[in-house]
Formats: C-alpha cells, sequence, structure tokens
C-alpha cells in the first residue's frame, strides 16, 4: 500500500516545481479519507526521511531532484576537527568548515582555502590557545579585515576563530569512528553574504553564479535559510536579493 501511493504521489506531482502542505494532505485524504493530523505529519516525515519529498519552507514541499549538500572533509580539516573535539569533551556546540566548500559553485576559484572555526564566543580565547599549544600556527582569532589581508592569507591555510551565532543550523560528518560538526548550506550562503571581509572576492557577480548554483543543485530549506539570517539580522536583506536576483527559482518558496 505505500509504495502504490509514493508512486501515486511521484505521479500527481511530477509535473510540478513544488506543491502545499495542503495539497498534499488532501492527496493522502483522497486515499485515506479517516487520516488524523498525528498520521499525516507521519507519512510527511516517512516520505523526507525516504528522500520522496523535499521541504522548502514550512508549507512548501516538492519532489526530492535534488541532492542533500554532503562536502568533503579533508585530512587537514578533519585533524583540526578531532582536536575541537577534543577541547570541547562536554560537547558544546562547534563546526568546522572549508572554503573550498564554496569553489564548487563558483565560476572562478572563489577564494583562497581557509579552514572557518566557530564556537561559542565565551571559549574562543581558550580555544585559541589550546589550538596554538598544538602547534597551530595559522589560526586566528577574530581576524578584523587588515589581519586577515596582511597576515592571515600569507599562511598556505589560515584558520578562522570566530563566535558560533546560536541555533546556527548545523549537521554532522562522518569521519571514520567519530561526526563532526559541520554548518548546512543554509547557513553557508547566509555566510558567504554576510561576511563581506572575509568573502570579499565573492560579491557582486561571482556571489550571484554561487547563490544560483547552489539553489539549483542542492535542496534549500528556505525556511531554515531565513531564520537563520534572522539571527544574523540579515533576513530582509537576503529575502529581497534572492527575489531580485533568483525569482524563477525562489518565488514559490519566498
Amino acid at each position: 500500500m505505500q509504495k502504490f501511493i509514493q508512486q501515486q504521489l511521484e505521479e500527481t506531482f511530477k509535473d510540478r516545481e513544488s506543491f502545499t502542505k495542503e495539497e498534499l494532505e488532501h492527496f493522502f485524504k483522497r486515499h485515506e479519507p479517516d487520516l488524523n493530523e498525528h498520521t499525516f505529519y507521519s507519512r510527511i516525515r516517512a516520505l523526507k526521511i525516504k528522500n520522496v519529498i523535499t521541504q522548502l519552507n514550512r508549507n512548501v514541499y516538492t519532489l526530492s531532484s535534488k541532492k542533500e549538500f554532503i562536502p568533503d572533509i579533508d585530512k587537514n580539516l578533519a585533524e583540526l576537527g578531532l582536536l575541537i573535539m577534543d577541547f570541547f569533551w562536554r560537547q558544546e556546540p562547534y563546526c568546522i568548515w572549508d572554503s573550498n566548500w564554496i569553489n564548487q559553485f563558483s565560476q572562478h576559484q572563489a577564494v583562497k582555502n581557509i579552514h572557518i572555526v566557530e564556537a561559542d564566543k565565551v571559549e574562543l580565547l581558550s580555544l585559541f590557545s589550546f589550538l596554538k599549544d598544538k602547534g597551530w600556527e595559522n589560526a586566528f582569532l577574530k581576524p578584523d579585515k587588515d589581519m586577515l589581508y596582511l597576515y592571515a592569507r600569507e599562511n598556505e591555510v589560515p584558520v578562522v576563530i570566530k563566535p558560533l551565532v546560536s541555533r546556527s543550523p548545523l549537521m554532522t560528518k562522518q569521519y571514520n569512528s567519530q561526526k563532526l560538526s559541520i554548518p548546512s548550506l543554509e547557513k553557508i550562503l547566509v555566510d558567504i553574504y554576510t561576511d563581506v571581509f572575509i568573502f570579499a572576492n565573492i560579491q557582486g557577480a561571482e556571489l550571484e553564479t554561487i547563490f544560483e548554483k547552489a539553489i539549483s543543485r542542492y535542496a534549500v530549506n528556505f525556511t531554515t535559510l531565513l531564520a537563520y539570517a534572522r539571527r544574523r539580522n540579515k533576513e530582509e536583506q537576503i529575502k529581497l536579493y534572492l527575489k531580485t536576483h533568483f525569482a524563477h527559482l525562489v518565488n514559490s518558496v519566498i
């Protein structure tokens, strides 16, 4: 029965760019007239887990033709992440990422390779000292624009340590037997829009290229993206940016 309903759902919405929660509920009730709210949300969760549908915002879904963004972690970044896990033995929130992840979306190589470490602001100085003691001489604590360009970018792979915004959208990436905390694609897009001095080389047309390719290739939850943008005081600016430059991709979900 479940396989039949899945096939019917895919057939019903195959020519639709997106569909609403109400349309999805109406579809299920054609097959299950006595469907209650709890069971309906269970059906949605099951379809999301099976990657049959993707949630675009709070009330809009699409058939899952796009992949989830799961970047590779190179050995150097993984070693850094494992060290940070040792430092945060009580599992405080943190994330690590590599600016190289952006380059798959850019027309040119967008930025010099930078490792970015984000953690609670009260832990940053201790974390910075810990990494220095462990031999990471290329670590820089909250570098300003001048420091980043005069010193950090002279290093082969500088490590930028900065505060983690509360309730940032994070995910985990398996490395050997450990799960490292990394940012979601929604967080990365908001950060490269917001942190202009770190990502100075990808503003303007290059930034537009990155956003368009990221949104076109991967499943992006715009509710998550805009909620994080709100945490960074950029919600209205990013919403306008998306509607101005990518209306063909976002009008049905924003």
